[in-house]
């Protein structure tokens, strides 16, 4: 049995933020990177990570390789 991964908020302007956890890995989508940033920082301050770096957006958009 696996637990479903996908995770949704809003932000305070309505705009989704779309967090994909797998394993080890963590995926944030959202349209302002201030908005991402804020999360990546509460979620350092909970939880022992590692440095996010960012993926590409063709990722996002079923492209990848």
């Amino acid at each position: 049995h696996t637990d479903n991964c996908p995770y949704t908020k809003r932000d305070v302007d309505g705009c989704p933020i779309i967090l994909v956890l797998y394993v080890g890995d963590i995926l944030i989508a959202e349209e302002k990177k201030s908005t991402i940033h804020a999360l990546k920082d509460q979620l350092k301050s909970a939880f022992n990570m590692n440095a996010l770096q960012p993926q590409h957006k063709k990722f996002l958009k079923g492209q990848h390789e």
